[in-house]
């Protein structure tokens, strides 16, 4: 998986929050490991109701997650 320089941040905060791997970030979305990548790498591939799971996930808001 390659991470991009969106991805990063992403994984860092889930790593925060006990979630220790894309793979089982992947799970938790029920998402491929190929298609976590994907739109971890590009968070605008992402529905709003996949985007809302994520930022529940993460901590992240909404707004921070469409800024990246």
């Amino acid at each position: 998986m390659r991470t991009g320089k969106t991805a990063r941040p992403i994984l860092n905060r889930c790593s925060e929050r006990h979630i220790e791997s894309l793979g089982e970030l992947a799970e938790r979305m029920n998402w491929s490991i190929p298609t976590a990548s994907k739109k971890l790498n590009n968070p605008m591939c992402m529905t709003l109701k996949e985007a809302i799971r994520l930022c529940q996930l993460t901590g992240f808001t909404l707004e921070e997650l469409s800024k990246m």
